[in-house]
């Protein structure tokens, strides 16, 4: 899995995203215009190889307004997302940012047939397990947003994005890729393999010196032009190559190969 930052108001730096080993971000669009995503913002995130995706939320219950609320912040969304010159193909998610009980989750859906009604790209639901399962079953929803809020510890089979309680900042949160394709405007920036540590571990720390598909990183090195031996063992020679990758990229050289280096294997342009 890939790791994918959300916020709203803050602005953390593209360095900051990279050091997350962000591979996207997802941003908002609202009444709102200071907690949008704007078009500068949208170019710089672009320009840093960021793939986005958009999510609508003006409350964290606005999804109990029912197919007429869904149908009016459809059509708003979409106005906002074409001046961004957001692609047709990319999502956007809506909200129901609460604790629903399964009443509430009646009138959800209701929201979410409107605005697939209104919407002319595809559209995704955040919310908790037992949201993201009701859209699921009934097919209200291209893409699905879970937190693992309200969630009782469950993960739902059907999630592309979850969001984490750990590793989240006031300034963003973590979200977990569970599929290649989360609803993201730019598909090719991670039609890559994810990284497969759990957060917070990289090869070449003391639990991590082997296996775990790391011969993927070194085969694509190859590909890069690196001569690089494929053994699927962290060592000297994968640490010292390493080494010389994250120079180049400017990266922090640590020789630990953790999100960022791994992802930009696949991402950065081959000097």
């Amino acid at each position: 899995m890939s790791i994918v930052v959300d916020y709203a108001w803050t602005h953390p730096s593209i360095s900051t995203l990279r050091n997350v080993g962000a591979v996207g971000v997802v941003r908002y669009l609202s009444n709102d215009s200071s907690k949008n995503l704007s078009s500068h913002e949208y170019s710089i995130l672009k320009d840093a190889g960021l793939s986005v995706t958009l999510v609508w939320e003006t409350t964290g219950s606005r999804a109990l307004s029912g197919y007429a609320g869904g149908q009016s912040d459809a059509d708003r969304a979409e106005k906002l997302a074409d001046a961004l010159g957001y692609p047709d193909t990319a999502a956007i998610y809506f909200t129901a940012d609460f604790d629903a009980n399964s009443t509430q989750r009646k009138t959800i859906t209701q929201y979410l047939k409107g605005a697939r009604d209104s919407c002319n790209r595809p559209i995704g639901i955040y919310g908790s397990f037992y949201v993201v399962e009701d859209a699921a079953s009934q097919d209200t929803a291209d893409y699905f947003w879970q937190t693992q809020a309200w969630s009782g510890g469950q993960v739902s089979k059907n999630a592309d994005l979850l969001q984490v309680v750990k590793g989240s900042t006031s300034v963003y949160d973590i979200n977990y890729t569970y599929h290649a394709d989360w609803g993201q405007d730019n598909k090719s920036h991670t039609l890559y393999p994810p990284f497969p540590l759990s957060h917070g571990h990289v090869f070449g720390d003391n639990d991590v010196t082997s296996g775990h598909n790391l011969h993927l990183w070194q085969k694509r090195m190859n590909d890069r032009g690196w001569s690089l031996t494929v053994d699927d063992i962290y060592g000297p020679e994968t640490k010292h190559i390493a080494e010389q990758f994250q120079n180049e990229k400017n990266l922090v050289v640590d020789g630990l190969i953790g999100p960022h280096t791994w992802n930009a294997a696949w991402i950065a342009p081959v000097t």
